[in-house]
């Protein structure tokens, strides 16, 4: 008996101490290391109005209210992968909060999962055929980065020219950009995905990254590419250069 406390006792000790050196940014010795924030040349430039706060496996920028972020970017990996959210998050009517950077990508491990629920990760989302569909896009992206071995990622809120000042928490939609430079080919794809409306299938959505750059205002994967392989890769998308498992 004495022994099985003294072995709960240490679980929960390392439980704790786990969790309050993840909260610290220092990670537990049983996770595996993440890409050091000062090595993350896979994120958009920065901008002097936004903050950008790195968490351990993934990066967010915020608006300069820090109210809600501009985009998370982190690298795709199977290793990372863990079960989506399930249930639904808090609402009002039919929009409801959702993390931006996924558990579903990241949540590999109970304190990982848990650090994609930081309020600064949460954003308003349309329930219904927008987020059915957020998450045949997600399933997509982690397969191909399980085919590819790893894909660099960014996702984040847009809006039309006028919207925003009038309704700065609720976008008219979001994107995610992806890049997959392992070879033998480098490729990028975009989408873009509306709040509003119906949205048939993912294959109607796909756009260039410049697009959604020229959309935005951000500036992708800049320091990841040479200029010229970044306006080859960022100018153009080809479907068919990507396996389908879901449309």
């Amino acid at each position: 008996m004495i022994a099985k406390i003294g072995v709960l006792s240490f679980l929960l000790f390392a439980t704790v101490f786990g969790f309050l050196q993840f909260s610290s940014t220092e990670l537990p010795w049983w996770m595996p290391e993440p890409t050091k924030a000062e090595e993350r040349f896979f994120l958009p430039s920065a901008n002097g109005k936004q903050t950008v706060i790195h968490r351990p496996y993934y990066s967010l920028a915020l608006k300069e209210n820090g109210a809600s972020p501009c985009w998370a970017a982190y690298e795709l990996r199977a290793d990372r992968f863990g079960k989506p959210a399930k249930g639904q998050a808090a609402g009002e009517g039919d929009w409801v909060q959702a993390p931006l950077a996924l558990p579903g990508d990241l949540g590999f491990a109970r304190l990982s999962k848990k650090d994609t629920e930081i309020p600064e990760n949460q954003v308003w989302q349309r329930t219904g055929n927008f987020q059915r569909m957020w998450s045949v896009l997600a399933r997509q992206l982690r397969r191909w980065s399980i085919e590819e071995g790893m894909l660099y990622q960014t996702s984040g809120p847009w809006w039309k020219k006028n919207t925003g000042a009038v309704r700065p928490d609720r976008p008219d939609g979001y994107f995610r950009v992806a890049v997959d430079l392992n070879g033998p080919d480098f490729r990028g794809i975009g989408f873009l995905l509306e709040n509003e409306g119906p949205i048939e299938s993912l294959g109607n959505r796909i756009v260039s990254i410049d697009s959604i750059e020229n959309l935005t205002g951000i500036d992708f994967f800049a320091e990841l590419m040479l200029d010229s392989l970044e306006a080859l890769i960022e100018g153009e998308y080809c479907p068919e250069d990507w396996t389908w498992s879901e449309q």
